[in-house]
């Protein structure tokens, strides 16, 4: 089988979550892979804001009504930004 495809059939998602925060390296890692993502017109037309803020944390989970989110060390939401690119 495709290895993508193997990979993507075998995805799983587990919302327990360690207390402490992504390695800065890791980080970094993630936000290399997030910069070089194709996209259909060639333009990274998203932004990712990190959020660490306990306080911010617990009220996007009541927001969302997502309890986890609480318990995240960190939370990266992805957000449409078609201004990125003027």
């Amino acid at each position: 089988m495709n290895p993508t495809l193997e990979h993507q059939l075998n995805h799983r998602t587990i919302r327990f979550f360690e207390d402490r925060p992504v390695p800065a390296n890791i980080r970094q890692e993630i936000f290399q892979v997030i910069n070089r993502t194709a996209t259909s017109v060639g333009l990274q037309a998203f932004s990712v804001i990190r959020i660490t803020d306990s306080d911010i944390k617990a009220q996007i989970a009541q927001l969302a009504g997502q309890d986890y989110i609480r318990k995240m060390p960190e939370l990266m939401i992805f957000i449409v930004d078609c201004y990125r690119n003027d």
